[in-house]
């Protein structure tokens, strides 16, 4: 007697309702880097597991851009009849890979211990980049060329987005909790990891020392910052972590 079983219907996240957030492409952008500590050993060993599980995550993407990119230039005939076909037969699109990092997450009980599917999201996002700089050219008619597997020694960052930019309170990757006040009134730097307010509050109530938190993925990963020392720094911190901080909560 033969038994057929029927494979789940692949996850999505369906249509948006609305608009997607753009960046008007006039608005000014800035950027502060914060200097996280990882002295307590544990901390260290759980962000060194996590940049691996982000290693091995993006070598697999790459691995699959690589073998995609490739047959897609092999086959003539299919681009000249239809190019746009072609690149959906082989999976030459952002969702396609998005789905595909998806799909690894949610297969893989190792990687879910360390990674959410936002992160996987926005690391898919990241190699279908250099996808689609490679098939489509720019405005002066140039194209980068073909994706690579990159070395262990490249990947050294997590890519994401820390505040979601349609939904209040929400947070998609990263987040960074506590205020400045707190963090100058505990001495510049504090020594001991911020806890998450107990009963039913969250880290959107947390009022401690600032820090980065890392959720979805098992125990909460607590990064505590530290910041720049010096009198010429302190103006640059007020207009990032209090001005700025305090605009972005007011959404």
């Amino acid at each position: 007697m033969s038994t057929t079983v029927t494979a789940p219907a692949a996850r999505t996240r369906g249509k948006s309702k609305q608009r997607n957030w753009r960046r008007d492409a006039e608005a000014a952008v800035a950027v502060i880097r914060l200097e996280l500590d990882l002295s307590d050993p544990a901390i260290r060993s759980r962000m060194f597991t996590m940049f691996g599980a982000i290693w091995q995550l993006r070598r697999a993407l790459q691995r699959r851009a690589v073998n995609r990119v490739g047959a897609y230039w092999r086959s003539p005939h299919l681009r000249a009849i239809d190019a746009k076909a072609a690149r959906d037969a082989f999976g030459l699109s952002r969702r396609a890979f998005e789905q595909v990092a998806a799909g690894h997450v949610d297969r893989s009980g190792w990687l879910r211990r360390h990674l959410t599917r936002a992160v996987a999201m926005h690391l898919a996002d990241e190699v279908w980049q250099s996808v689609d700089r490679h098939l489509f050219a720019d405005e002066s008619g140039n194209r980068h060329g073909r994706p690579r597997v990159a070395t262990w020694w490249t990947s050294n960052r997590i890519p994401g987005r820390a505040r979601s930019h349609t939904k209040p309170r929400t947070w998609e990757t990263f987040q960074l909790v506590g205020s400045l006040a707190a963090h100058r009134a505990a001495g510049g730097h504090h020594r001991r990891t911020p806890v998450k307010p107990g009963d039913r509050s969250t880290w959107w109530d947390y009022t401690g020392p600032l820090a980065v938190v890392f959720t979805g993925a098992g125990d909460d990963l607590v990064l505590p910052v530290k910041l720049a020392a010096g009198p010429g720094q302190q103006a640059r911190l007020d207009h990032f972590l209090e001005t700025g901080m305090a605009s972005a909560a007011s959404r």
